[in-house]
């Protein structure tokens, strides 16, 4: 991740980089060449399980490739609804040589089958498939001497805490003025704390790349408890 950050190129990419390219989008630094730091920004480097983690949304390309052969005939059914899920209407599933979204002809119609391009499908009714498709083996459950009667309900809730944060997805838990009250321990890559004063208001914390998304879809996201 460190090295895709960095953008840095050998100055042989000279060979199939036109200088147009190279000019627009390339710093030339001399024994090498660097992506222009407003591209690099405007792209997330992170770790991401396409089995595990919520998809991002609203995209206009997915290349996976020579990842779904090894899973699973129903596995690979299960990504094939997730990239749909996060493509827009008519954008671009990007498969690797062996590989097919053939099975799925009902959310992509194939635009190059020798070169694996699929084009998502218009669909009017689309629900967000059940995540995650696995989960852990095995819990690491908090150690506890035997409980009196009394630690009984606290130790209840703390085994219960901590099976949700291992098999759940990043979550945050807020109050109504959009404060966070209590992170999952997973939650860490979405977040980033620049300089200034320390915030814990989500919107202004949030990866600014993902902060469009947060923004689209709080109403759904925000519960509001009912109070007498």
């Amino acid at each position: 991740m460190a090295t895709a950050r960095e953008g840095r190129y050998p100055r042989s990419i000279e060979a199939d980089v036109s200088e147009e390219r190279l000019a627009r989008f390339f710093t030339d630094e001399g024994t090498h060449y660097r992506v222009r730091k407003e591209v690099r920004e405007s792209v997330l480097f992170s770790k991401h399980s396409v089995i595990k983690d919520p998809p991002f949304m609203r995209l206009d390309l997915i290349a996976c490739r020579n990842l779904l052969i090894y899973l699973e005939r129903a596995m690979q059914q299960q990504l094939h609804a997730v990239f749909h899920y996060c493509l827009r209407p008519g954008r671009y599933l990007f498969l690797g040589s062996a590989e097919t979204a053939d099975s799925a002809a009902e959310l992509f119609a194939p635009l190059d089958r020798d070169a694996r391009i699929y084009c998502a499908r218009h669909q009017t009714t689309q629900l967000l498939p059940v995540m995650p498709f696995s989960t852990p083996e095995r819990l690491a459950l908090p150690t506890e001497t035997i409980p009196t009667r009394a630690d009984n309900t606290n130790l209840t809730a703390a085994m219960h805490l901590s099976a949700l944060e291992q098999i759940a997805p990043p979550t945050a838990l807020v109050d109504d003025m959009h404060n966070v009250l209590h992170f999952s321990p997973s939650v860490g890559r979405f977040i980033l704390h620049s300089g200034g004063t320390l915030s814990n208001n989500l919107p202004a914390i949030v990866r600014p790349e993902l902060r469009l998304d947060l923004a689209w879809h709080w109403p759904a996201l925000l519960i509001r408890s009912s109070r007498p």
